[in-house]
């Protein structure tokens, strides 16, 4: 694996294999939300004109209509083994908390209604509960349930 710097005083991760990036392509991180991509423009005449590409769908060949998603949610992380090929629905899945998540949980939410912790999940557009808890961690507990209901390697980030 390589690391290298970028101008913004950040680090990219690459396999050895894909170190040829360098020489073709001036890398420049690239600030989407809250995560860092690097975005990858070729080298040489007329560079300027030529399209700005995301590193990670050069890498994984774009395919149309699909995402690339980071593992571990790390955009900057560009190791093959840090990513797949996923629909938005996979890829949404795969997102940490958010920001103004109050349990500390990803999934997890407060009813004020009842005064309890809910757990839910939406795929495909569809949103599931499960139950009500007294703590927040006991509805992490019943998301983590539903997560493994669906598909095994996605969601599972928090």
């Amino acid at each position: 694996m390589m690391e290298i710097q970028l101008r913004q005083g950040l680090t990219l991760l690459l396999d050895d294999q894909d170190g040829w990036i360098v020489d073709q392509y001036s890398l420049v991180a690239d600030r989407r939300g809250s995560t860092w991509y690097v975005r990858a423009q070729e080298k040489g005449v007329g560079a300027a004109r030529k399209p700005k590409l995301y590193l990670h769908r050069i890498l994984m060949g774009s395919p149309e209509g699909m995402d690339i998603d980071h593992r571990d949610g790390n955009g900057l992380n560009n190791c093959r083994s840090n990513l797949r090929v996923a629909t938005r629905a996979q890829n949404s899945a795969n997102r940490g908390r958010s920001a103004v998540n109050t349990s500390g949980f990803k999934g997890v939410f407060w009813n004020a209604d009842r005064g309890k912790w809910y757990a839910r999940i939406s795929v495909a557009g569809k949103a599931t509960k499960r139950g009500y808890f007294e703590t927040p961690e006991l509805a992490a507990a019943a998301y983590s349930e539903l997560v493994a209901q669906q598909e095994p390697d996605f969601g599972k980030s928090n």
